[in-house]
């Protein structure tokens, strides 16, 4: 005869299986993009588009320069049909990634971020603005299927 402890217990287990399941499932991967003015300083404006090959969620921001400097970056999104993204599908909210008098910045703040990503969303990233720095990597930490 099964109790209610040996009920309660299985429920537990079970709970923890699904538990490490979803920790399994989600594996870390990163979509990183390269700016490089060529030696001079990089201009702002439209940098690049790239498509999302699979399911993701965004965890957060790395920013790498070759000097210190600033650097706002602005991140648009939309799905592979309406692509190109505009600045009216703006991901970053009031949370931009950015440098400021550094040559390195990152951050896990995406409180209003739109955070997910499917398989063939249209990434593009712009550069709202930078100084001194002639290269930027910028690195979208995600957890992906």
């Amino acid at each position: 005869m099964t109790t209610l402890v040996d009920n309660i217990q299985n429920l537990a287990e079970a709970i923890r299986d699904k538990l490490n399941l979803m920790n399994t499932a989600l594996r870390p991967a990163a979509i990183t993009v390269v700016v490089d003015g060529g030696g001079i300083v990089v201009a702002s404006g439209v940098k690049i588009d790239v498509v999302v090959p699979f399911e993701c969620v965004i965890t957060g921001w790395t920013i790498l320069a070759d000097q210190v400097g600033s650097a706002e970056f602005d991140i648009w999104k939309t799905d592979y049909t309406n692509a190109p993204a505009t600045v009216s599908d703006s991901i970053v909210g009031t949370h931009p990634p950015t440098l400021e008098m550094t040559d390195k910045a990152q951050s896990t703040d995406l409180s209003d971020w739109n955070l997910i990503a499917h398989e063939n969303d249209v990434i593009r990233v712009a550069l709202n603005s930078a100084s001194i720095v002639t290269r930027l990597t910028l690195t979208l930490l995600v957890l992906r299927d």
